[in-house]
């Protein structure tokens, strides 16, 4: 979830920066109070790779702590996003109760709400003025959503955007088993994440299912055609080769089950990246350290910005 702070508020900085240069704003009217640009810069600079001298300094096992770090970070990132397409899914389909957040997640969204309302006062947004033909098209759309729901307007620009999202939850069920599987450099543990949850566990095994015996390969038998014919007033009898095709659609009874395991694995992986990381710092020697400040220091250096220091 640090990594997940650090990109959104990464790009805020780049815009704030580009506000003070472009429109005319001076330090005062940037957000959360802060009067000098070095020190704003300070806390916005966008992270740094570990440097190549610091990662031939690594033994075995701290090399092996760096990689599993990083699939957490990826896995963590797929879990959002599946949860993100759930949530679409979700809209289209019919209500449900929202996916289950961890309390960084909900920081992060907090965060960025406060940023996003900041950069509105400083733009003036809000201010009455002529509407463009794009914000009345905008709300002519809402409006429609608000009346008839999201897969009736869907179906107005093309109704195989509605027709085929089970196909759409077919690949985020393989994406969510994918982070399982034990070709991952770092899969993750079912039975740790599950544990205790005896529920959860029978859900996940659900999806691991669907995963291997319908949508990645076909062994389920709902679904399988099964073959007809008719008999004409002659008695021939001809094979139905045109007969209707029953597909069962999941995401109708599967999606907020999948948001709720979704979920379990998000907490697992961010109380599970801390511990990863804590133990990683644990084993940096002093000399291993000096490397990485060093190295930050010196891509860092201070330079101007329009009159004001700024780290760079």
């Amino acid at each position: 979830m640090t990594a997940i702070r650090a990109r959104a508020f990464g790009g805020v900085a780049v815009f704030f920066l580009h506000l003070v240069r472009h429109r005319g704003l001076g330090l005062n009217d940037l957000p959360f109070g802060v009067q000098s640009l070095t020190a704003w810069w300070d806390v916005m600079k966008k992270p740094l790779r570990l440097s190549d001298d610091f990662m031939k300094s690594l033994n075995k096992q701290q090399s092996h702590r760096i990689i599993s770090i990083e699939d957490r970070i990826e896995q963590s990132w797929k879990a959002i996003d599946i949860m993100l397409s759930l949530n679409v899914i979700n809209g289209i389909s019919g209500s449900a109760p929202p996916p289950p957040m961890s309390q960084k997640s909900k920081q992060i969204l907090q965060d960025m709400d406060a940023s996003a309302k900041h950069l509105a006062e400083a733009l003036g947004a809000g201010k009455a003025g002529a509407m463009s033909q794009f914000d009345i098209d905008r709300n002519n759309i809402w409006d429609a959503v608000r009346r008839n729901g999201i897969a009736t307007v869907l179906s107005f620009i093309d109704v195989q955007l509605v027709t085929n999202i089970e196909k759409f939850f077919a690949g985020l069920v393989v994406s969510y088993i994918t982070m399982f599987n034990h070709g991952q450099r770092t899969a993750l543990p079912a039975d740790k994440i599950f544990a205790n949850k005896t529920d959860l566990k029978e859900l996940h095994k659900r999806f691991y299912d669907l995963r291997n015996k319908w949508y990645a390969h076909t062994e389920l038998e709902e679904g399988r055609h099964i073959l007809k014919y008719r008999v004409d007033e002659e008695g021939k009898i001809t094979i139905y080769k045109m007969g209707e095709q029953i597909t069962p659609e999941y995401h109708l009874s599967e999606s907020f089950n999948l948001f709720k395991c979704t979920g379990q694995v998000s907490l697992f992986i961010d109380k599970d990246l801390d511990e990863k990381i804590s133990a990683l710092m644990e084993t940096l020697t002093v000399t291993q350290k000096d490397i990485l400040v060093h190295h930050w220091n010196h891509e860092n250096t201070l330079k101007k910005f329009d009159g004001h220091e700024s780290r760079i």
